[in-house]
């Protein structure tokens, strides 16, 4: 009889596979289905130089070594990318590396189900997860809600692309179980005390992100909602995730005081538009992304305390040329836009200096920075390094305090002749004022103490310009010849340096000096040439494909 029903739940289960994935269930009979390997193997020879005092120059000449296993079907793609550097921008994980350590790539699933008993008859519906890069929904080196720099990131992406509606709702995790302290910047070393709420726990509070992105297709053009939030003390939110509710006011909801199911936090929401049109011709874009929403930048309206007015937008695009592809792109964002809140918190108690239950705090304590890192410098070996702001910010690559131009131009020559090979080419113009992800207000330790609502590269300014080339050639035997020059020049570089907190106001000077995070200045005088030349080969090993092993 157990034998019996076990075959009936057997057939039942064949035959709904059958109804639900169409006439036959999924196999090898796929034609798009594909495994193969990539391995690349690349030589770098750079000019670089450090930014923060005491740090060793960045090493002259590194090799690195990549590897993926990719699989492609219908409903399945598997990335596992990853690759071996000895660069010296991290230790080690093991003494047998000679040096190197492991990066990962991309290690993702990506699943997107032909599902006709549900309506789905495939490209609808895409389910993204694991660790690897993630992108915004317009195509621009100056994105503003995503890095358009290729980070590896651990999340969750679930997208739906109907006729008219587009939807995306992603999870980004910023800190989880970090091993990395806060610490004091002006005594190495040195750990802050652990007090109540604040970060001084010891480590990194953990930290996640919720990006949604509202959108319709009206023909050529896509109009959208972008909707971000960042969350400390857990890495994911359930309820951020899953509420298709903009988030700005699912955290207003849950915060509020006097209901039984208030939360604790004060979560930060960065909100915006874009605007992209595409055809055979060309594509152009906008978009625009504002922190703490309001109106206080009108003449007529004013809030009090004055709100900071952070904004970072982009637009730009491209058009084809009978000689090829070229394209325009601006970027931009006012000081403070990606940075976390205020930093001096002397009434976390509720009391002030020489009440019972004060503390003494001269610190963000609400880290919820826009970065992956809370941090604009790590330690390794007993030194101290600085991070590469444009690869931490979560948003836009050039984080705070910034204005860059581009043009580019690219172009397949002789195509599917001997001779062929693909060229790109840009020159960048970046300026960049005074900008730290980790120190709020810079040296001040409220935003009042600025003046001004808008604030845009005030004082020394750095000039960083910047050409760069690559170069893709195919070769036989399923080998491709990578090519990539980057040469410039920082005028008025950025350095990471010490800051002189500004007391004032309800702000006493503290009993003992506490130092501040350092944030990137730029040096006025100080000219540093840049120069990165990479040369390295890529070869690609089929193992099956549309029914075929190789």
């Amino acid at each position: 009889m157990a034998a019996k029903i076990g075959y009936s739940l057997i057939l039942g289960w064949i035959l709904a596979s059958q109804a639900l994935w169409g006439a036959e269930p999924p196999g090898n009979e796929d034609p798009g289905e594909k495994i193969y390997f990539d391995f690349t193997f690349n030589l770098t020879a750079q000019r670089d130089y450090p930014w923060l005092d005491g740090q060793p120059r960045p090493v002259s000449f590194y090799d690195s070594l990549a590897a993926g296993l990719f699989y492609r079907s219908r409903w399945l793609d598997l990335n596992i990318d990853f690759s071996l550097l000895n660069d010296k921008l991290y230790s080690p994980e093991e003494s047998y590396f000679g040096g190197r350590y492991f990066a990962v790539r991309d290690a993702r699933i990506i699943f997107h189900p032909s599902l006709p008993l549900l309506g789905l008859t495939g490209g609808e519906f895409t389910l993204t997860a694991g660790r690897g890069p993630h992108r915004d929904v317009v195509e621009t080196p100056y994105s503003v809600f995503v890095n358009a720099n290729p980070l590896a990131a651990v999340h969750l992406d679930l997208s739906y692309r109907g006729g008219v509606f587009f939807f995306t709702d992603r999870w980004i995790q910023l800190n989880a179980r970090s091993r990395n302290r806060y610490a004091d910047y002006s005594t190495p070393g040195y750990t802050p005390p652990a007090v109540g709420w604040t970060p001084y726990r010891g480590t990194w509070l953990d930290k996640g992100a919720n990006l949604k992105i509202y959108g319709l297709n009206l023909g050529r053009w896509r109009f959208g909602f972008q909707d971000l939030i960042i969350y400390l003390n857990r890495s994911f939110d359930l309820e951020f995730f899953f509420n298709p509710l903009p988030q700005y006011f699912v955290q207003l909801i849950n915060s509020a005081a006097g209901r039984p199911g208030a939360t604790a936090g004060n979560d930060n929401s960065f909100m915006g538009f874009f605007a992209d049109v595409k055809d055979e011709k060309g594509y152009a874009q906008a978009q625009i992304l504002i922190n703490d929403l309001n109106v206080d930048f009108l003449p007529f309206f004013s809030i009090s305390p004055a709100i900071k007015t952070k904004v970072a937008w982009s637009l730009g695009g491209y058009r084809d040329f009978s000689f090829g592809r070229l394209g325009f792109y601006h970027g931009g964002a006012t000081k403070y836009t990606f940075a976390a809140t205020y930093t001096a918190e002397h009434l976390l108690s509720g009391a002030f200096e020489g009440d019972t239950g004060f503390i003494e705090v001269p610190y963000s304590i609400f880290p919820y920075e826009a970065t992956y890192a809370p941090a604009t410098e790590y330690t390794g070996g007993g030194r101290s390094f600085a991070i590469d702001y444009t690869r931490n910010y979560l948003g836009y690559k050039y984080g705070e305090n910034n204005l860059a131009f581009l043009v580019d131009f690219q172009r397949m020559f002789f195509p599917r002749r001997p001779l062929e090979f693909g060229l790109y080419a840009s020159a960048e113009w970046a300026l960049n004022g005074a900008k730290s992800p980790a120190n709020p207000w810079h040296e001040n330790y409220y935003a009042s103490q600025s003046p001004d609502r808008i604030s845009l590269l005030g004082g020394t300014v750095e000039h960083l310009l910047r050409l760069q080339a690559a170069l893709r050639k195919p070769l036989p035997l399923g080998f491709i010849l990578n090519l990539d020059l980057t040469a410039g020049v920082a005028i008025n570089a950025i350095k990471l340096v010490d800051v002189a907190p500004r007391y004032g106001g309800y702000v006493p000077v503290p009993t003992v000096p506490w130092g501040e995070p350092r944030i990137y200045v730029p040096q006025r005088g100080l000219v540093e040439p840049v120069f990165k030349l990479t040369l390295g080969f890529t070869y690609r090993l089929p193992v099956y494909s549309g029914g075929r092993w190789f």
